[in-house]
């Protein structure tokens, strides 16, 4: 088995007059899961959550889920 743990975080310093749906920072995170139970083969999951913020202070996020099957012939 192995896995990452990934995050992140940035902000901008929006000019005077911004657009108030302008872009003004976020943060993500994401993990997984890998794992190896027969040669030649993976199996994993992973998550992956985003949130932002615009000038106006209104935010938003989201979430993704993923899956993988892997076979090496």
């Amino acid at each position: 088995m192995r896995s990452t743990l990934q995050a992140g975080a940035f902000e901008f310093d929006s000019p005077p007059g911004s657009d108030a749906t302008a872009f003004d920072g976020g943060e993500g995170y994401m993990v997984n899961l890998f794992w190896s139970p027969i040669p030649n083969s993976t199996f994993g999951v992973e998550l992956i959550h985003g949130s932002q913020s615009v000038v106006d202070g209104r935010e938003g996020d989201g979430l993704r889920v993923g899956a993988l099957a892997r076979f090496d012939f």
